[in-house]
């Protein structure tokens, strides 16, 4: 569809867009559009995760700082609390405040990172609300958005 007028773009879809009195070099990598009037986009300092631990040979425990890489933005993140492990096939509840986390273990976790960023709850949009834990330029958890705190963080 190159060159053609859409109605409509769906999560996943590659668009091109023509805005007026915007210039090229004010669009930036991670910039996101959206509807101003109804469901205006805006940054979330911190949100609740579901994170499975992939691949990591010592022990994770709250305040532990990573790279997340969420959409086409890679931003530094502390896991700021551990809320509890989970059963990653069956989502029930193990453990209520675990002090660690191991390799193939399940957490919901509250994720802060410096900065605002725009975040999707999985639920709502599964192509935009899952990312992935990186480390040393190794992915070593992924995980899913269950909710995001957007009052606090001001337009984006």
């Amino acid at each position: 569809m190159h060159h053609e007028a859409s109605s409509e773009a769906l999560p996943g879809d590659n668009v091109g867009l023509n805005a007026k009195n915007i210039s090229v070099k004010n669009v930036c990598h991670g910039n996101v559009a959206g509807d101003r009037k109804n469901d205006p986009s805006v940054g979330a300092t911190s949100f609740t995760a579901q994170v499975i631990i992939l691949h990591y040979p010592g022990q994770i425990s709250a305040g532990y700082a990573a790279i997340l890489d969420c959409q086409t933005v890679h931003i530094a993140c502390n896991f700021a609390e551990l809320r509890g492990k989970i059963d990653h096939h069956s989502c029930k509840k193990l453990e209520d405040g675990p002090t660690f986390l191991k390799l193939g273990e399940a957490v919901v976790t509250e994720i802060v990172s410096g900065k605002p960023r725009w975040v999707e709850r999985f639920s709502d949009c599964p192509s935009l609300g899952h990312f992935a834990v990186c480390h040393m330029k190794q992915i070593i958890a992924v995980g899913v958005i269950k909710a995001a705190d957007k009052r606090a963080a001001g337009g984006s």
